[in-house]
């Protein structure tokens, strides 16, 4: 007797596995795309005339303010809450979207970023303005300010200015060694005397993109 082999048959449905991978890679790609959109721009500096000096800054801006953000951030500063004396945290500026952050070398707690802005000049520079969620130094053993700043004078926050040249070089200052004022029709805050003021951040400079995002 003749003995019969049955081949089974599988049914492979090519058009769902196309459609699958399909699928697949278009979702890579977006996510890629997220990914490459996330990129920060990165900016450092070194904090000088005041204690603590020498200490290196790592600025990480994932993304610019836009307009209705600025907005959100100067009608938080411009409200009672934030004139308050002795307030040591502004929750409703700590709620608003976080925009990039401050590290400080050697440091595992940042600042956070709740305003970035920036302003082309006619050489080809940048001026930069951040403000942060929380003071610059909150979690440092001494306030970062000038020596001899009055304890009433250090807000919830930081205004923090960077002047870069178009070679991506410059230096900065920040609140309250320079004045800080809020424009509510522009939506902007600026260091009103930062010519004046002592120079906080030297060393300041634009850092190229990672290589592999070139």
């Amino acid at each position: 007797m003749k003995s019969h082999t049955r081949h089974s048959a599988v049914w492979r449905p090519v058009g769902s596995v196309c459609l699958t991978l399909l699928i697949g890679t278009l979702a890579n790609a977006e996510q890629s795309a997220e990914d490459a959109r996330r990129i920060p721009e990165t900016f450092t500096a070194t904090t000088a005339n005041m204690d603590p000096a020498g200490t290196d800054l790592r600025i990480n801006v994932l993304e610019w303010s836009t307009d209705a953000e600025r907005e959100a951030v100067i009608d938080v500063l411009t409200s009672p809450e934030a004139e308050a004396d002795g307030a040591s945290d502004l929750d409703p500026l700590l709620d608003l979207p976080t925009r990039g952050y401050v590290w400080p070398d050697g440091s595992a707690l940042g600042y956070s970023i709740k305003y970035a802005h920036r302003a082309t000049t006619a050489d080809g520079g940048e001026h930069l303005t951040f403000v942060t969620g929380r003071r610059l130094g909150k979690f440092a053993r001494e306030p970062w300010a000038p020596e001899g700043t009055p304890e009433e004078e250090l807000r919830p926050f930081t205004v923090m200015e960077l002047r870069l040249d178009a070679d991506g070089n410059g230096a900065g200052t920040m609140s309250p060694a320079a004045e800080a004022a809020f424009d509510a029709a522009n939506h902007t805050a600026s260091l009103v005397n930062y010519d004046d003021a002592p120079t906080l951040f030297e060393a300041a400079k634009r850092q190229p993109p990672p290589y592999w995002a070139q």
